[in-house]
């Protein structure tokens, strides 16, 4: 062995070794031998049964089972194509029974059946739940795509996760991390990704997380796309909420929206509220109301950790973390430019932050205070202008305007004005910007919740043609002979022929027939054009009637009330009007029926009724306290969400009264916010308090969801797992299960670890030593309550690609029913970190007792083809 190291260190040589088939360890001979006649040497179609009956635990298998299997092994193992029949003498010698327990398809550790009760309302069970289900990467510049949706819903994920936006022009849906760098996918193909593979792995419904930052309108349109997509497939409540939930087994092959719902009727100045202020989606849980952010906010807000922008929750979350993080802050001019620099009328020191144009302004103009001064006592801080996007550099020496920093939306000293000169030798006269900032107040208007960014984009192709384009505008304008306006402001005032500042005034057939004597001295002077309302989705030839007109004024979608779309007395419980659905001739609605201006989206205020009704669980956030939120409601139930902050404060605080809520309601939770690299955050203290969507990045993988992917093996890996009993009921004196309670070991699981093989096939024979076989070992986690958290190893194999370790462990367990087995195969290393050999998690509760093959897959949680572990699981 020393001469061999030898070698190895100096790499004069690669060592070849000769690979033997893994021999059948000393348990399973001893088995075998027990179930065959003395003597001999084959098991018998029925010791073979009686093996599998009493040592497997194998319960209803018969003896046509029994020879299917038998057939099934003779095949593979001598690489026959032979019918289905039984020979005179047929058995099984020790290779072939040996064969047949490292076949994890025909051994495997658990049940690849669905057998729990499927008939308990869906608030009893587990589901398998995604974060972000578009995103395939990470959280702020990875790309959207229904890709990943689809492969989350072939893995067994029954809860999708999507972001709804307004794409730049408002006019239709977008799929993507909002106010991030992630590219967008349409709304509409992710809906028809879900409708295809939905059902391919499981049967039972797909619950779809919506987070709705849509306008009425795009409601409205958002809920025609859903229609017309899911048809029959889609289930909602006859009463617009539910008074309990159905259970798994009567929604199977059904889709349902969750998310918080719209506020009815909400003004165009409500809904464009800006995005520092209250968002008028965070709607207080099952319709309570608050008026202002509570403590909690920090923790259970969905504007940073689930949805939406990162800037949002540091004006929310001040009430609770402001005094600490303004001892953080430094500073800038606030006070006035000019005493911002005058160093007498403040004793403290720190830092003061400049654009470049204040800073130019400083250095250049003698009445300032000297800048350099300042810098004697405290530190002083210039970054470039907002404009540089090509990362261009600043002059110091160039001397800047005051209305260069003048700012989109009102004066911010680290967002500078968008359309000013970007360096010398490019200076625009004062015609440029007047211009460029009328440009500004049309693309961007107050209270805008667009993606600016995304908006450019959409006119131009480079930050050059950017540019360009803001200098056409101008231009184009000179190109237009009759100005045109819709009604945007009071009819009174557009229809006044004296007030006016346009040559021609666009008015919806609707609008006309309502004001059709204003209409008349209007165009004895200037132009009229009359178009469709944008209602009118059949798109009907003649003028409504007056008693039509009323009822198209409040139909959901325009649609005419004798449609019988969603009427109390017409629509069903649990499917869309088929008739509504053949006259949908779109995937998406017609962009020609829709006028874009703010005033055709205040017309549009009767959609979210509409898209209100398709929402089957209703969802919530904390708003008014978290103990409070977590009191059950009587006469309805629905969804509430907490940050997984939220949920660790609630469990250590409230865990009794968390758990009595998820009897009756579903509590889902979702990753903190600055999981930027979609990492995952441990579900156990979750589970362990009965929530039931523990919303995961699916996309990314580490051992947090290593523990997802073995939580939903179980039950046939059909994405609902039934909870455990003691979650579900009450005592007597309406006491509930409290993890804090010290509890007796009620069982102890025995493992043994025998031996592992198939490395050799799926990997190279240099991926883990370059001069010699692997040093593998097995490392052993149950991961459950904290009374049953513990880990174990079993001893280096050196040099063996078929490494045999036949070892045993104990494992007393207090909480069987929420423990999981993380089991990872690892290959030393003395010099660098120990290689990664494969890995698996397995349910304790659904663990199969006896001799079992035991897959292992890759870190990303897809199965190794060949790798696999013997072991023998055991309770007593």
């Amino acid at each position: 062995m020393g001469t061999y190291n030898y070698y190895k260190m100096f790499g004069c040589f690669n060592r070849k070794f000769k690979i033997s088939e893994t021999e059948a360890p000393p348990d399973v001979k001893g088995t075998f031998s027990r179930y065959v006649d003395k003597g001999s040497s084959m098991m018998t179609i029925d010791q073979f049964h009686k093996f599998l009956v009493e040592y497997q635990h194998e319960e209803g298998v018969s003896l046509d089972d029994v020879e299917r299997i038998m057939h099934e092994v003779h095949q593979r193992r001598h690489h026959l194509n032979l019918p289905m029949t039984r020979p005179p003498h047929s058995g099984f010698a020790l290779e072939e029974f040996f064969y047949f327990l490292f076949q994890d398809d025909l051994n495997p550790p658990i049940r690849t059946e669905v057998h729990h009760d499927m008939t308990a309302p869906l608030q009893h069970y587990f589901i398998y739940t995604g974060h972000n289900s578009y995103l395939t990467g990470n959280q702020l510049s990875s790309d959207c795509s229904e890709i990943p949706i689809i492969r989350a819903l072939q893995r067994g994920v029954r809860g999708i996760e999507l972001d709804l936006w307004p794409n730049s022009a408002k006019d239709n849906i977008h799929v993507l991390h909002g106010r991030t760098l992630t590219t967008p996918v349409l709304l509409k193909n992710c809906l028809k990704s879900i409708k295809e593979h939905a059902f391919v792995t499981s049967p039972y419904p797909v619950i779809i997380t919506l987070e709705d930052h849509l306008t009425p309108f795009l409601q409205a349109k958002a809920a025609e796309m859903v229609i017309k997509i899911f048809g029959d497939m889609l289930y909602y409540p006859e009463k617009g909420y539910l008074e309990e939930f159905p259970s798994p087994d009567e929604l199977k092959h059904r889709i349902i929206l969750s998310t918080k719902p719209p506020k009815e009727y909400l003004s165009a100045k409500e809904e464009t509220t800006s995005p520092l202020g209250k968002d008028s989606s965070d709607e207080e849980f099952l319709g309570k109301d608050t008026s202002e952010y509570d403590f909690y906010d920090k923790y259970a807000n969905d504007e940073l950790d689930d949805d939406d922008d990162y800037y949002t929750l540091s004006q929310k979350s001040g009430q609770f973390s402001g005094p600490e993080y303004k001892r953080l802050v430094a500073g800038k001019p606030v006070r006035g430019f000019h005493l911002s620099l005058d160093l007498e009328t403040d004793e403290k020191v720190g830092r003061l932050t400049l654009s470049e144009q204040f800073a130019k302004e400083a250095a250049s103009n003698e009445n300032d205070p000297d800048p350099v001064r300042l810098t004697q006592k405290s530190t002083m801080r210039a970054f470039p202008k907002g404009t540089r996007v090509s990362s261009s550099k600043d002059y110091p020496s160039a001397k800047s305007r005051d209305r260069e920093t003048t700012s989109i939306q009102g004066k911010d000293s680290s967002d500078e004005d968008l359309f000013e000169k970007d360096a010398p030798g490019d200076t625009p006269d004062q015609d440029f910007y007047d211009k460029c900032y009328m440009l500004t107040d049309y693309r961007y208007p107050v209270g805008c919740q667009c993606d600016h960014d995304e908006v450019d984009a959409e006119y131009d192709s480079d930050s050059n043609s950017q540019r360009s384009g803001q200098l056409a505008v101008p231009e184009y304008k000179r190109l237009v002979a009759m100005r045109g306006e819709n009604q945007i402001r009071r009819r009174s005032l557009s229809l006044n022929p004296e007030t006016v500042e346009h040559d021609s005034l666009g008015l919806s057939d609707q609008v006309l027939e309502e004001d059709g004597t204003g209409s008349v001295r209007f165009t004895q002077k200037s132009t009229m054009r009359v178009f469709p309302k944008g209602t009118r989705i059949a798109s009907p030839k003649e003028n409504p009637s007056a008693e039509h007109k009323d009822r198209e004024r409040i139909s959901p979608l325009g649609k005419d009330s004798s449609d019988g779309h969603f009427s109390d007395k017409d629509t069903p419980r649990d499917k869309p009007d088929d008739d509504l659905t053949d006259k949908i001739d779109n995937d998406e609605v017609n962009d020609d029926d829709y006028d874009s201006d703010t005033q055709s989206q205040k017309s549009y205020q009767s959609g979210p009724p509409e898209y209100k009704r398709l929402i089957a669980i209703h969802a919530g956030k904390p708003k008014s306290g978290l103990k409070q939120s977590l009191n059950p409601l009587t006469d309805k139930v629905g969804r509430l969400s907490l940050s997984e902050q939220l949920l660790e404060k609630a469990a250590a605080d409230h865990g009794t009264d968390v758990i009595r809520f998820t009897q009756k309601n579903i509590l889902r939770v979702f990753p903190k916010g600055t999981r930027f690299t979609s990492s995952n955050f441990e579900p156990l203290t979750a589970w362990m308090h009965g929530a039931q969507m523990v919303a995961f990045n699916m996309q990314g993988y580490g051992k947090f969801l290593w523990l997802m992917h073995g939580m939903f093996r179980s039950n046939g890996g059909c994405g609902y797992v039934k909870k455990p009993k003691f979650l579900l009921t009450s005592g007597p004196q309406g006491e509930v299960f409290d993890i804090k309670t010290p509890m007796p070991v009620t069982n102890i699981l025995k493992v043994n670890v025998y031996l592992g093989d198939g490395w050799r096939l799926d990997f190279s024979h240099t991926h883990f030593d370059s001069y010699s076989p692997p040093d593998f070992y097995t490392k052993m986690y149950i991961v459950g309550v904290p009374a049953d958290m513990v880990k174990k190893r079993t001893k280096i194999i050196e040099d063996d690609w078929g490494p045999i370790w036949d070892q045993e462990f104990e494992f007393p367990l207090t909480v069987p029913e929420l423990a999981l087995l993380r089991i990872e195969v690892r290959e030393h290393d003395m010099s660098e970190k120990d290689d990664f050999g494969g890995q698996t998690c397995l349910p304790v509760s659904e663990l199969r007792p006896g001799f079992r093959a035991v897959p292992l897959y890759d870190k990303k949680g897809e199965k190794l083809r060949s790798v696999r572990l013997l072991m023998r699981f055991h309770f007593v």
